[in-house]
C-alpha cells in the first residue's frame, strides 16, 4: 500500500510552513493526477514523452520546468484543443532568464492526428514513456479496439501510463447522479475491475510488459458521503502502470513503408533557449537598485508551498454539466463525430501463444479491421473517421476529475 494511501489522496503529507495538519491545503484532482503521472515518469527516469491525446497540454505545462525532461511530444485529434495548448507548452520568461538552464534545451513538438493510427513519425521518437491521461474513456469502440495494436505493437515504449475514472468513486460523491458519466462526452466509466480485465488482455495479447494499479485524487471530504473508503471504492482515478519486461522486444522494427501518415501534421516546435542564446539576452543588473523583491518567482511543483485552502463548494462546478444540453447535438468537443452513442466493450480474455504467429499479428489484424480509404496527403484530419495506415490498399481499421 502506498504512503499516500493512510492519509486522504489530495491532502498534502506534510503541512506547509510547519503549520499543524488540519490546516494543510489540498490540491485539485486534476492537479495530483497529473503529480503523480509525473512522479512516476520520474520514477522510471523517462525523459522523452509522447502524450496521447494532449488536448490543451495541462501535463507538459508542468513538466517544462523540470530538467529531467528533454524531448515532449504530445499528439491529438481536435485541433481546437491544440490551438489552447501553445501557451502552455512553449517557453516562457522563465526560461529565458533562467540561471541554471539544462545543458540540453527542451524541446516540444505537438502534432495533429489520430492517435489510433501508427505513424511512422512518431515511432523515430523513439520515446521512453507514453502517457494517456483521461482519454481512453472518450474514444468510441472502434477506436478503442485500435489503439493496443499502437501502443503494445507498434511504439512498444519502456512504460505505457494510462489513467481513466474510476466508477466505483462516484456513489460516495454528494449529489452524483451515480447513474450519469462524470462528463457527456465519456463513452464509458469503468470499475477498477473492468479496468483490470482490460489492461490484463493487452498482457495475454502482445506479451512483454507487467503492469501495476494505482488510485489518486478525492474531492474534498466536505463533498463526499461519510461511507466513502478506499479500499472499498477507490480513489477519483484509476492508473495502470505498464513496464517493458528486459529482454522483450521493443518498438516495431519492420518496414515502415507500407504505412499511411497522410493524416499525421505536426502543429508547433518549440525549442526553449540554449545557454549561449540566454548568454546574449542577459543584461548586467550588478550595479542597480532594487526598491523591493517583489517580483521574485519560485515554481513550485507541487504546491507544497501555497497555503491557500480549496473552497468546499468548489466541487459543486467540477462535472461540467451546466452546459451539457447546450452542448448535446453539436459534437463533443473532443474532435469526432458521435453518430452512434452505443459503446459495446469486450474483453478477449483468450491467451494468445505468441510462437503460433508472427511477432506482428496486430498488422494483418490491423488490415483486417480498417475499412476506410487512406485520406489524401493534403486533407486533415476532422474526426476518428480518418483512412487506415496502409498505402495503396482498403485498409483497416481531460477532464478535471
Amino acid at each position: 500500500m502506498d504512503l499516500i494511501d493512510h492519509y486522504p489522496s489530495n491532502e498534502q503529507l506534510h503541512s506547509p510552513h510547519n503549520q499543524p495538519h488540519e490546516k494543510a491545503s489540498y490540491l485539485a484532482v486534476w492537479e495530483e493526477r497529473r503529480n503523480r503521472v509525473i512522479g512516476i515518469l520520474k520514477k522510471h527516469k523517462c525523459s522523452h514523452i509522447l502524450d496521447m491525446g494532449c488536448g490543451e497540454g495541462r501535463l507538459f505545462q508542468a513538466m517544462k520546468f523540470m530538467p529531467e525532461f528533454k524531448r515532449l511530444v504530445g499528439i491529438d485529434i481536435d485541433l481546437n484543443e491544440i490551438k489552447k495548448s501553445y501557451e502552455r507548452v512553449g517557453p516562457m520568461t522563465y526560461h529565458i532568464f533562467s540561471d541554471n538552464p539544462p545543458e540540453e534545451p527542451l524541446q516540444v513538438a505537438i502534432y495533429c492526428g489520430d492517435l489510433s493510427v501508427p505513424y511512422p513519425s512518431l515511432l523515430k521518437e523513439r520515446s521512453e514513456a507514453i502517457t494517456m491521461v483521461e482519454v481512453i474513456e472518450h474514444l468510441p469502440d472502434d477506436v478503442l479496439k485500435r489503439l493496443p495494436n499502437v501502443l503494445f505493437g507498434f511504439y512498444r515504449p519502456k512504460v505505457i501510463i494510462i489513467s481513466t475514472p474510476n466508477k466505483e468513486y462516484n456513489k460516495c460523491i454528494k449529489g452524483f447522479d451515480a447513474n450519469t458519466f462524470r462528463h457527456w462526452d465519456h463513452k464509458f466509466e469503468w470499475t477498477r475491475a473492468e479496468f483490470r480485465t482490460w489492461c490484463e488482455s493487452q498482457l495475454n495479447k502482445f506479451g512483454g510488459y507487467e503492469v501495476t494499479y494505482q488510485t489518486v485524487g478525492r474531492l474534498h471530504p466536505s463533498a463526499e458521503e461519510e461511507f466513502f473508503g478506499v479500499a472499498t471504492h477507490g480513489r477519483c482515478t484509476q492508473l495502470a502502470v505498464f513496464t517493458r519486461l528486459p529482454g522483450a522486444k521493443g518498438p516495431y522494427d519492420g518496414d515502415l513503408e507500407c504505412f499511411d501518415e497522410s493524416s499525421l501534421e505536426q502543429i508547433k516546435n518549440f525549442k526553449f533557449p540554449d545557454q549561449e542564446q540566454i548568454d546574449n539576452l542577459k543584461v548586467d543588473y550588478s550595479s542597480w537598485k532594487w526598491d523591493d523583491e517583489s517580483d521574485q518567482y519560485e515554481y513550485s511543483e507541487d504546491n507544497t508551498n501555497l497555503d491557500d485552502v480549496v473552497n468546499p463548494e468548489w466541487w459543486r462546478a467540477v462535472w461540467n454539466k451546466e452546459d451539457d444540453d447546450e452542448k448535446a447535438g453539436v459534437g463533443n468537443g473532443q474532435g469526432w463525430d458521435d453518430d452512434d452513442k452505443s459503446v459495446l466493450h469486450r474483453f478477449d480474455n483468450e491467451a494468445v501463444l505468441h510462437c503460433w504467429q508472427s511477432d506482428y499479428f496486430w498488422i494483418e489484424e490491423f488490415k483486417d479491421e480498417s475499412k476506410i480509404e487512406a485520406s489524401s496527403k493534403n486533407k486533415k484530419v476532422k474526426g476518428w473517421h480518418c483512412g487506415g495506415p496502409w498505402r495503396g490498399k482498403e485498409s483497416g481499421n481531460g477532464d478535471n476529475l
